[in-house]
This record gives structure tokens, C-alpha cells and sequence, in this order.
């Protein structure tokens, strides 16, 4: 397969090595100053990929990007490309300028230089069948590689903001509170050990500590102590222990 990514981020260098290592043509299109390390080949603008040879796009941009680039490249006259994006919570309504047009979304963490273990994690896509085959082969395997609407997306990138993003500030907090004697090294242990539960568990039934058990003087006693330090981080632990303890009476 013959494709074009516009976009160097992490998404967009991740899915362009991938798709050379499997053999595929890639074309990237990076900053002008951008340095990236890849078996592709590289361009600095979108106008200079081969589009009477390439088969799909795939626009790994910022999500507010996505509508005014796809109906850019729309008035080039461009038509034959399937175009495609990998954003969740932007709807496939913003390639509206293409025939062929889809979204492949992996649901996963991507940071430059960061190593990427394809096939452990779904992909999902939309759209034109060239997606679904640009998805497994990404993955490695359909299996998987799933159906997923705007709407289920949403949904699923709303989830992984609270499972991903949020847990990552969390330890960013944790790390602020035992320092400078200790940093996040301390905690990896134990968050390996939560990550291994829920292979087992829910999380209901993961849950442990002084919410769940409903013990009111340590909470008082932590919060004590960061009311006077962090009175921010003082509110933030309220809200969370008593959205714990409203779960773990149901």
C-alpha cells in the first residue's frame, strides 16, 4: 500500500514507521524544521506528496486542524485519494470534501522515541474499507481491530483521558507531595500492581484504601495536611474519595 501522513507527531511518526517496517511506501510530511529519524521518505508540504500514485491520507494532526486541511487539499482537487484522520473526537463529517474518506483510531499513548507494542491494542476505524485494511495492518491482526461510529469514539476518548491522562497528572501530584526525598519511582510498583488486578478484577473490586474502607480519620488527617500545603489538592482529594465512596455503597 502506497500512503501519505501528514502530521509528525507522535501519532503520525508512530504509524509511519509502522507501516515501512512492514514493507509499505510511505510518505511523511513533517515541520520544515522537524527532525525525524524513519525508513520513509520525508516532505514539508502536503502539496508535494505523490497523489496520482499514493492509494490513502491519513491527516495526524491537532483536532481543530483536521476540517480546515481536509477542505484545503478538498478545493486542490483532489478526489481519487482516500482520505482519513485518527483523531476520536472529531466526527468522519470533516472529510465531507472526499468520496473515500475514513478514520483509523488506535487507542493507545504515542510519544516521540517511545516504543510502541502494535497488536496488544485495539484500533478502531470508520469508513471507506481501506481503513479496516490500514487498520490490520497496523495491528498486525484483525482481531484487534474494531467498528467504532463518532459517537462510540467520543465515548472511548473520554475514557482513556480518565484511565491515561488523568492517572498521569495523578502521579505528577503524588510525586509533588513525597518530594524532593522520593519521585514517581516510589509508586511504579504499586501502579503495576493496580494494572494487574484489573486484568483480574473490575475495579470496584481492585479498589483499596482509606475511602473505600469508609475510614474518616485518615481522610481527615490527609486532608489536614494538604489543606495546608496545596489547598487545591486538598479539594481535588475530597472529590475523588467521595466519588469512591459513593461507588463502593452500590
Amino acid at each position: 500500500m502506497k500512503v501519505g501522513v501528514i502530521g509528525a507527531g507522535g501519532v503520525g511518526q508512530a504509524i509511519a514507521r509502522r507501516l515501512s517496517e512492514a514493507r509499505h511506501e510511505v510518505y511523511l510530511v513533517r515541520r520544515p524544521h522537524q527532525v525525524v529519524a524513519g525508513p520513509f521518505t520525508q516532505l514539508t508540504d502536503w502539496r508535494l506528496l505523490p497523489w496520482g500514485r499514493i492509494e490513502v491520507v491519513l491527516l495526524c494532526v491537532r483536532d481543530g486542524q483536521i476540517a480546515p486541511l481536509a477542505a484545503e487539499i478538498g478545493r486542490e482537487g483532489v478526489r481519487e485519494v482516500a482520505v482519513g484522520h485518527t483523531a476520536a473526537s472529531v466526527g468522519i463529517e470533516a472529510l465531507s470534501a472526499f468520496a473515500r474518506r475514513g478514520v483509523v483510531y488506535p487507542l493507545q499513548t504515542f510519544s516521540p522515541g517511545a516504543a510502541i507494542k502494535w497488536g496488544t491494542f485495539p484500533i478502531f476505524w470508520e469508513g471507506d474499507e481501506i481503513f479496516f485494511d490500514l487498520a490490520t495492518i497496523l495491528a498486525g491482526t484483525f482481531q484487534s481491530v474494531y467498528h467504532a461510529d463518532g459517537t462510540e469514539r467520543l465515548k472511548l476518548h473520554i475514557g482513556a483521558v480518565f484511565a491515561a491522562n488523568f492517572t498521569n497528572a495523578l502521579v505528577s501530584i503524588a510525586e509533588k507531595i513525597v518530594g524532593p526525598k522520593w519521585d514517581r519511582h516510589v509508586y511504579l510498583p504499586l501502579l503495576e500492581a493496580v494494572v494487574a488486578k484489573l486484568h483480574t478484577f473490575s475495579p470496584g473490586e481492585a479498589q483499596t484504601g482509606p475511602a473505600r474502607r469508609g475510614d474518616k480519620e485518615t481522610i481527615q488527617r490527609h486532608l489536614a495536611y494538604l489543606e495546608e500545603r496545596w489547598p487545591e489538592l486538598a479539594e481535588l482529594y475530597g472529590v475523588l474519595s467521595r466519588y469512591i465512596q459513593a461507588q463502593s455503597l452500590q
